[in-house]
């Protein structure tokens, strides 16, 4: 579908049951982040920020069909993939823009503090 704005994005993860991210490369995966504040089961590869975002079992072995073979296996049972939705949808909120901009701000408060403490 390439590239679509935000809305189209919710929109479109709502028609979905499980969101696989496969990356090879990453920082802090949004999408996986935009996945789970809509309720979705996440199975994601094992790179950079991803296994810190989803629950241990829905990691997968990167470049590995036998790895995300296993990891659809085992979630699809219906009782899992609601624990990882629910999970998942909680986990999201400590991305919210105002929870992440209170973050931000007490990190700069304390380096403002730390400098004026060490002047």
């Amino acid at each position: 579908t390439g590239r679509l704005p935000l809305d189209q994005v919710l929109s479109t993860i709502d028609t979905v049951d499980i969101y696989i991210q496969p990356s090879l490369q990453e920082g802090l995966p949004r999408s996986v982040i935009e996945a789970m504040s809509k309720g979705c089961p996440c199975l994601g590869a094992r790179t950079a920020g991803i296994p810190e975002l989803i629950q241990k079992e829905c990691v997968f072995e990167r470049k590995s069909r036998v790895s995300i073979y296993k990891a659809i296996i085992n979630v699809l049972d219906k009782n899992k993939l609601k624990k990882f939705a629910e999970q998942n949808f909680l986990n999201a909120k400590q991305y919210e823009d105002k929870v992440l901009d209170e973050r931000r701000k007490a990190y700069f408060e304390k380096i403002a503090h730390d400098i004026n403490v060490g002047h």
